[in-house]
This record gives C-alpha cells, structure tokens and sequence, in this order.
C-alpha cells in the first residue's frame, strides 16, 4: 500500500511539472487603478488589463489594454 502511495505521489509530482496548467480567469491587483476597479484577465492565449474610469468599483466606462501574449 506504502508503495502504491508513493508511486502515485511520484506520479503526479513529475505531470505537474511537466504538464503545467496555464493561468486563466481574472486576477485583481489592489496596486493597479486609481479609484475604480482594475484588474488582469487571462483567457485564451491573451492577457488583458481591464480598467473602469468611474469613481469607484466597477461604474464608468470599461478600457481593455492589451498587454500580450501566454503559452
């Protein structure tokens, strides 16, 4: 059993390093912005910074500035 648990331990440790995960969904970064809500978007190959020009959250007009591409 001991060793069936290491194998598989093994196992997984070396398809997390060599079949990595790429990043995908909305990362907010409180630094990035002014008042408003900003944050990064990364889906599909693209990183995205979104930024709203309003006072505060997510009001005003919404910018997209491309920043570039992930593989």
């Amino acid at each position: 059993m001991a060793l069936w648990g290491a194998v598989f331990l093994v196992g997984a440790s070396l398809a997390a390093v060599f079949l990595p995960i790429p990043p995908h969904g909305r990362f907010s970064t409180p630094q990035v912005g002014n008042e408003a809500d900003a944050y990064f978007e990364a889906s599909n190959g693209k990183l995205t910074r979104v930024v709203f020009d309003g006072v505060r959250g997510r009001e005003g007009e919404e910018y997209r500035h491309f920043m570039g591409n992930y593989h």
